[in-house]
């Protein structure tokens, strides 16, 4: 069969978008842009989608520095981001959606998938492995 392509939407950022993720029921996408930023639109309740969240993601230990976001992944209990800067930052899947945890030393992180209906996270990065781990939410937080 044949196929054509029609344009519904556009969300200009005023940086280049590395990657998107919609979250597990549709309502809301996810963008991980060039400027450090991750950007939540609320896909869901007007035919005019708003940005609900737009901030950097901090990177623990290098003096509060962001980096670029080159790979989302928004699962069932959690948001995956990750990217430049040797670590994949866990969100909550809810706003204001805070950083939970930061799993370091992940070389810079190309691909992220979460295993269906789990807390299982495959994370590819250049540095020649594809390194899979269980997120386990403990006291409130992921560890």
């Amino acid at each position: 069969g044949k196929s054509r392509t029609i344009v519904v939407h556009e969300v200009f950022r005023g940086s280049w978008t590395w990657c998107s993720s919609w979250s597990p029921n549709g309502r809301s996408l996810a963008l991980g842009t060039e400027n450090h930023h991750l950007a939540v639109t609320d896909t869901d309740t007007s035919t005019v989608w708003k940005v609900r969240h737009d901030k950097r993601i901090k990177t623990p230990g290098r003096n509060d520095s962001t980096n670029t976001i080159r790979s989302i992944a928004w699962g069932s209990q959690f948001i995956a981001a990750g990217g430049t800067g040797n670590c994949v930052t866990i969100l909550a899947p809810t706003e204001p959606y805070p950083i939970l945890h930061t799993i370091r030393n992940t070389g810079f992180v190309g691909s992220l998938d979460w295993r269906l209906k789990s807390a299982v996270l495959a994370i590819g990065s250049r540095d020649d492995r594809c390194t899979i781990v269980d997120v386990v939410a403990a006291d409130g937080d992921a560890s």
